[in-house]
């Protein structure tokens, strides 16, 4: 018996327990709700049960006003500066009401909106009623931006109309949102009211069927009119601003706005302005939502070298640069060379708002080695714009500008835009999904850096503007430029037959027996020398020594200038690029521009024959071997007389200057040692008046007149 009853007891207590803990479960439970619980008990016992869990959400800092304007010049802009400068992450929200200048019902497009420091503004909505003439009604448009650069005091935020109108009024005011925040109006702008006209009565404007959230509800009155006294807010509203553009005068003339504000979780609003008197009239009642805004992160750059399509082209220098690497550890980099900049960006986050990346791809000197948030950056600027700036777009030979990219950056996320930018190209944009944090674009620019400082280290990075920054940059490229150019001697030449191959075998003349030796020009006589005539084409050899500092691969572009005039002396006198005038460059096909030569002077350097060159403005003259100082490179031009001032008889001296990749510019060497020359053919008026040149066995002899 007491062996039962002690089980009985145990069994008992065991549920009593249980009991007890359910209990604490459901009051839990029902206390997680208050005040929402007890709230609703005292009022009117209108309470839900169980009680509603409300979301943890960002809510809304309290909006402040930040100035207004009223203007009544004939003129096409209202401005104002605003009363606090308006914080970087801040939201700034304007309204401008102005006379209309359409004449129908209905959005319009009549203003535009813009501040000082070139922030991007989103137009809200924009609505005109009118009685079917310009300036009978009202223009009301409703606009923000989530702030990028501050806005200063001393700076201004204009609304900008599409014609002169009398009368204008603006208001600015300013809202916080959560980190990482920024805010949407997807259908939450209610379809505005119009009426042509009221008195000392009541226009509302409401949203219905929205999804419950944390609003910051704005209520945006336009329309002629003088109400002789202000109109009133919505009892649970806070007015921010009610402006006339007039203190006094003709109310059917004047302008008015009425700015209000409530924040509240709701799904459907009204909002009336009260007691007023307008003719023209709208009112829009606008939700705005916190979104979180999707951020970005510069992940991956390749510096590369201008030799291929956009998939094909090599990493840079003589080392095929990796991805990720920078120039200057194992790579030199000569001022004045051109290359190509690829940059990847990664959406790295869920955000659904700020999906359109437009990339400006920028650069600082100095400054943190590696830092790409900090210290002072420049934009590169397209080649028709570019000055004086380190570096600027340029030209490419080998893709064409707008090309999409395909992936050689990142083998892990989706690749989903980007494209090759070239001299006076802009980057198209890259629009992102919303539900993912997985895309990547890839980017490519070509550039130029002829005004690029020696001895200085140069980061580049890409920026969504001019003055903001993506949110991280996990990979920052760097260049380092050497310390100095190199310098050139032209030191050797020699004329040579062309042989339809990019290595001549036959020294000046086509003569047999005869050939001109090195650093040896030609004369009319003895006429064994056959001085050429103005449709023979002739190969010219030149070497040049380095100086100053190495020559890397693919840095360097020469070009062949010539004068008339019988000093010989390359470092004097007016001079033309082959390819004007008197001297042009062979139109034979017979060997590729640009194709890869072989040393025949007798002083070049083993291995460092460069290139036979037949154009000026190709880019085929770009070195496709390196040189250190004091080694010797070798360039072969081909070339022909009989240009529009061709003359017989005359003595032409030739040289060799550095220039860029489209033949536009010309730096002369620091030193010509020696200077080409030749003396062309006579003409009738040269010769004897016994006749032309006699032949024998199909040499060419006789008598030339000499001075």
């Amino acid at each position: 018996m007491l062996k039962r009853t002690k089980k009985f007891i145990r069994k008992e207590r065991k549920q009593v327990l249980k009991t007890i803990f359910v209990l604490i479960l459901v009051t839990s439970w029902l206390l997680s709700g208050y005040p929402t619980l007890f709230e609703g008990f005292l009022n009117d016992f209108n309470f839900r049960f169980p009680p509603k869990i409300e979301e943890t959400k960002a809510a809304f800092g309290t909006p402040t006003g930040r100035g207004s304007a009223l203007d009544t010049t004939n003129d096409n802009a209202i401005a104002v500066s605003p009363d606090a400068n308006i914080t970087v992450g801040k939201i700034a929200i304007v309204q401008c009401v102005t006379d209309n200048n359409n004449t129908a019902n209905g959005a319009t497009t009549f203003h535009s909106l813009a501040d000082t420091d070139t922030n991007t503004w989103t137009r809200v909505y924009e609505e005109t009623d009118s009685d079917g003439s310009a300036d009978d009604g009202s223009t009301t448009s409703l606009w923000w931006t989530k702030v990028a650069t501050q806005i200063d005091t001393t700076d201004s935020i204009t609304c900008t109309l599409g014609a002169n109108k009398t009368d204008k009024t603006l208001a600015v005011f300013e809202v916080t949102v959560a980190a990482g925040n920024t805010v949407s109006t997807s259908g939450t702008v209610a379809s505005p009211t119009h009426s042509d006209s009221g008195t000392n009565t009541t226009i509302s404007s409401t949203l219905s069927s929205i999804t419950s959230r944390e609003y910051l509800l704005v209520g945006s009155f336009g329309a002629e009119g003088e109400t002789g006294k202000n109109p009133d807010t919505s009892p649970v509203y806070t007015e921010l601003y009610d402006l006339v553009s007039t203190t006094s005068g003709l109310p059917a003339a004047n302008i008015q706005n009425h700015l209000q504000y409530r924040i509240a979780t709701v799904t459907g609003e009204t909002a009336d302005s009260l007691n007023v008197t307008w003719t023209n009239g709208t009112q829009t009642l606008v939700g705005f939502y916190e979104v979180l805004e999707a951020t970005y992160d510069q992940e991956h750059f390749w510096f590369r070298d201008d030799d291929g399509s956009e998939s094909a082209a090599t990493g840079y220098g003589t080392g095929n640069l990796a991805v990720d690497a920078n120039i200057g550890a194992s790579e030199t980099f000569a001022v004045g060379q051109a290359f190509r900049l690829r940059m990847g960006l990664l959406k790295n986050n869920a955000g659904v708002a700020n999906l359109t990346a437009t990339p400006k791809l920028q650069f600082k000197a100095g400054g943190t080695t590696g830092s790409c948030t900090t210290d002072s950056w420049t934009s590169v600027n397209i080649e028709s714009l570019c000055s004086s700036e380190a570096f600027c777009q340029a030209a490419s030979d080998n893709f064409t500008d707008g090309t999409a990219t395909t992936r050689q950056l990142d083998a892990t996320h989706t690749l989903i835009g980007g494209d090759m930018i070239d001299a006076d190209g802009v980057a198209n944009s890259a629009t992102f999904d919303s539900d993912s944090n997985a895309d990547h674009a890839e980017w490519e620019w070509m550039l130029d850096s002829s005004n690029a400082a020696i001895s200085t280290v140069y980061t580049f990075r890409i920026a969504p503007s001019e003055s903001s920054t993506y949110a991280n940059y996990t990979k920052c490229p760097t260049l380092e430029t050497d310390a100095l150019n190199p310098t050139y001697t032209q030191n050797r030449y020699r004329w040579y037959v062309d042989n339809s191959s990019a290595n001549p075998t036959d020294a000046w003349s086509a003569n047999t027996g005869v050939d001109i030796a090195e650093n040896a020009g030609i004369s009319v006589l003895p006429a064994q020398y056959d001085p050429p005539g103005s449709t023979q084409e002739i190969r010219l050899r030149v070497n040049m020594t380095v100086g100053t500092s190495n020559l890397a691969i693919s840095t360097a572009y020469f070009k062949l200038q010539w004068k008339n005039g019988t000093d010989g002396d390359c470092t004097t006198g007016s001079w033309t690029d082959v390819g004007t005038n008197d001297w042009l460059y062979t139109s034979s096909v017979a060997v590729t521009d640009g194709a890869d030569i072989s040393a025949v002077l007798s002083d070049t350097t083993t291995g460092k024959g460069e290139e036979y060159v037949k154009s000026k403005a190709s880019g085929t003259s770009l070195n496709h071997v390196a040189a250190n100082i004091g080694e010797k490179i070798e360039y072969d031009f081909h070339i022909i007389g009989g240009g529009s001032g061709w003359a017989d008889a005359t003595q032409y001296s030739f040289r060799v200057v550095e220039t860029n990749s489209t033949g536009s510019t010309a730096t002369a060497f620091s030193t010509y040692s020696a200077c080409p020359t030749l003396t062309t053919e006579p003409g009738l008026s040269q010769l004897l008046r016994h006749g032309k040149f006699k032949t024998e066995t199909a040499t060419e002899s006789g008598y030339f007149w000499a001075d």
